[in-house]
């Protein structure tokens, strides 16, 4: 019996790590979801959405596929060239290529 409540304990304890894990790993994606606009250019924004397992950057008329990096927190995608996206949580701001190829603030 004691045995038992042991394994019990044990499996809950590890369901709420791994719950813990995917919500963390899942929030850190939504930071970069939504509408954004560059800082720099008013006619050039972007909007980053997921649809169903796809993550999508609308710029434009272009539709470009993203893939997550949750070890490095950071989106990957072919925009302009092989681009990273970084979001910087400080300022609610994303970065393309370490800025290089734009700034951009959430649109409210």
């Amino acid at each position: 019996m004691k045995k038992l409540f042991l394994s019990i304990i044990a499996l809950t304890v590890s369901a709420v790590v791994i719950t813990l894990v995917c919500v963390n790993s899942s929030s850190n994606l939504n930071k970069f979801m939504g509408e954004w606009k560059r800082t720099d250019k008013a006619d050039n924004n972007l909007v980053i959405k997921k649809q169903d397992d796809a993550i999508l950057i609308f710029s434009g008329k272009h539709i470009v596929a993203a893939e997550y990096d949750k070890n490095k927190n950071i989106l990957k995608a072919y925009l302009s060239s092989n681009s990273v996206i970084i979001y910087i949580e400080k300022t609610d701001h994303i970065l393309i290529n370490t800025g290089l190829n734009g700034e951009y603030e959430r649109v409210k």
